[in-house]
């Protein structure tokens, strides 16, 4: 399977949720192509794209969604390390106790708005956690946490 430009109906439809949900302006990828894979959704800039199809690239870019059966939108992780820089809401400042907290698997109340939420370390994302029942579930991929550290604390998942 290779990666097909998402069509302008369903990127069109991929921004607005973005906007709606984390404010991430959708002229912020303007100079992205949005590419399918399977259920995934890659943003790669355009020329990275163009140079996919000439070589018949398999997949192409930086995962920013999966696409649920249901036509629902799960962020990813990579992509809003990335892209979460410019959210204007749903950002969640967790420090790093909070991190370890979502690293170690462990759940921790959050009276926020139900959904994804992208997740700050010192302002900066790192990753995306789902409240739910009033409390911050960790979305963080199991590679990721196993070997992820925190600054003054020995390997985390070990």
């Amino acid at each position: 399977m290779s990666s097909a430009l998402l069509d302008a109906k369903e990127r069109i439809r991929l921004l607005e949720w973005l906007e709606e949900r984390f404010g991430i302006e959708q002229s912020r990828f303007d100079d992205f192509a949005l590419l399918a894979y399977g259920d995934q959704i890659n943003a790669a800039p355009v020329e990275a794209s163009q140079l996919a199809e000439s070589v018949s690239a398999l997949e192409t870019g930086l995962p920013l969604v999966k696409v649920s059966r249901a036509g629902m939108y799960k962020p990813s992780t990579r992509g809003m390390q990335v892209f979460g820089v410019y959210a204007t809401k749903n950002t969640v400042e967790i420090g790093a106790s909070g991190m370890k907290d979502l690293v170690e698997g462990r759940a921790f109340p959050w009276p926020g708005e139900k959904g994804f939420v992208i997740v700050t370390v010192d302002g900066y994302p790192a990753g995306v956690a789902l409240c739910r029942e009033g409390r911050l579930i960790s979305q963080l991929p199991k590679m990721m946490t196993s070997s992820m550290e925190l600054s003054g604390t020995e390997k985390l998942g070990a």
